[in-house]
């Protein structure tokens, strides 16, 4: 309705050739403007100030620093993105008991009650909530690895240069997942993954873990960042 009624003189829809979403949007950029410079790693700028004032709070907490990102009722309207809420509790748990590690949790306003029980985790921080975007990406920085599904925060992380791993289940990782060199993944193991649909088939309210989704397991992200010393 809005480009009928501004009637621009020309229309450039999105490039279709299937790529990552960040290639796509760049080759767009060119099918309007032609040929642009394209850089080798995208970086965004955080805000040094409110980076030095996090990594004074968190001076006195142990290395390494992993970042969980578990989503929740953002991504229920696209199914398939979050992970089962004691895979989070069980892979913190043995992160902390193999790298005596500092566990952080961020996440929004709105997931910020259901994040709470990841209190459980031992040594963990729960920041949902408590964050401006801002913040998020200054705390994401100073991180040593970032886990999360197909989601803002994952995009986020990668643009400020951390090493994340993707949970990806509904969504394909030659499109969705970290663009630079420091992201990985994990797949589903089930034959259904990557179908790109907003709602599974499934599952039924009030289920919102999808079989893609509890198909992936904690030891099988203790097992990447052992084989990939990501930690």
């Amino acid at each position: 309705i809005m480009i009928h009624f501004a009637a621009p003189k020309k229309l450039i829809k999105r490039n279709a050739k299937r790529v990552h979403a960040v290639d796509a949007f760049y080759n767009t950029a060119c099918d309007a403007l032609g040929d642009l410079p394209k850089p080798e790693m995208l970086n965004l700028g955080i805000d040094k100030t409110i980076q030095e004032k996090l990594k004074n709070e968190l001076s006195e907490c142990t290395r390494p620093i992993v970042i969980l990102s578990p989503g929740g009722d953002n991504d229920l309207q696209r199914q398939g993105r979050i992970w089962v809420d004691d895979y989070w509790k069980e892979l913190g748990n043995q992160i902390v008991e193999k790298y005596n590690a500092q566990i952080l949790i961020i996440g929004s306003k709105t997931e910020e009650d259901n994040h709470n029980q990841y209190s459980e985790i031992k040594n963990a921080k729960i920041y949902s909530g408590k964050l401006s975007l801002k913040e998020t990406a200054a705390l994401i920085s100073i991180c040593d690895l970032f886990i999360s599904g197909d989601s803002g925060p994952l995009h986020l992380a990668d643009a400020v240069g951390a090493k994340t791993i993707a949970l990806m289940g509904s969504t394909h990782p030659m499109s969705s997942s970290a663009y630079s060199k420091n992201g990985r993944f994990i797949e589903p193991t089930i034959e259904c993954k990557y179908c790109g649909q907003r709602k599974c088939k499934m599952i039924t309210p009030p289920q919102k873990f999808t079989p893609c989704m509890i198909s992936i397991k904690p030891q099988m992200v203790l097992d990447l960042i052992e084989k990939s010393n990501l930690l």
